[in-house]
């Protein structure tokens, strides 16, 4: 039976069309201390960004960093999941790319904050330390529109740059639709050998097949997240 305190939230929050406001999560202390989990095993780096004490459901978010690779095809990948007070995912919500869904439940506080991309900077220089790929791709999640999509990339453009790559070539996919990055860390004889990889990649689809692919990559990295939290908890207990 629901307690008293959860039936007052839910009469405050209930809206008429049966469903209820979103509540607004807290920064997580593991956000403020920087405790990063690094797997490099799985080549990737997870971080506690938020948590609602009081909501069961919809509990915490988590920020996923990592490499990923199918088909030759190495990408960056940033995304976000969500968990309820079991560590179980939330269905639908299991790998979150889109910037708009994300805000939904961000704290307030990080919403275009520069706070956010200060511990995204910290977690890509301790992945590139981890995992150095000759080469590899950064592809917007959102259909290409017009120059104001790119904005918000421009700094995580930057900070690869600062760390030995360099932009080798950059625009539109095959099908017209994403905008994506090509970065390389290699010699210009090298640069020019890749072409037939180019070639390859402006044809290369992403079908459902890639997507349950890239969402179990990032549900592995969430449940060795867990695994390793849980582990820091009894050393410390």
């Amino acid at each position: 039976m629901k307690n008293q305190l959860q039936r007052i939230k839910e009469l405050i929050n209930y809206k008429f069309d049966g469903s209820f406001i979103m509540e607004e999560m807290e920064v997580s202390d593991n956000f403020k201390n920087n405790n990063f989990i690094e797997q490099k095993n799985i080549r990737s780096i997870v971080l506690e960004v938020g948590s609602d004490p009081e909501n069961d459901i919809e509990h915490r978010i988590v920020l996923i960093l990592s490499f990923t690779y199918r088909d030759r095809y190495e990408q960056l990948v940033f995304a976000f999941s969500l968990l309820d007070k079991n560590n179980q995912f939330v269905k639908g919500k299991e790998a979150i790319y889109d910037r708009n869904v994300v805000n939904q439940y961000l704290p307030k506080e990080l919403q275009k904050s520069i706070v956010l991309f200060g511990k995204l900077k910290e977690m890509f220089k301790i992945l590139i330390t981890m995992e150095k790929p000759i080469e590899f791709y950064i592809e917007t999640h959102e259909d290409y529109k017009n120059e104001k999509l790119l904005l918000p990339y421009n700094k995580i453009i930057d900070l690869i740059l600062q760390n030995g790559y360099m932009l080798e070539s950059k625009g539109l996919t095959h099908d017209k639709k994403k905008y994506y990055w090509k970065f390389v860390q290699s010699t210009k004889q090298q640069l020019k050998e890749s072409k037939e990889f180019d070639d390859w990649y402006k044809n290369f689809k992403k079908d459902d097949e890639y997507w349950q692919h890239r969402k179990e990559l990032t549900m592995e990295a969430v449940r060795g997240f867990i695994k390793i939290e849980n582990e820091q908890k009894k050393n410390i207990i």
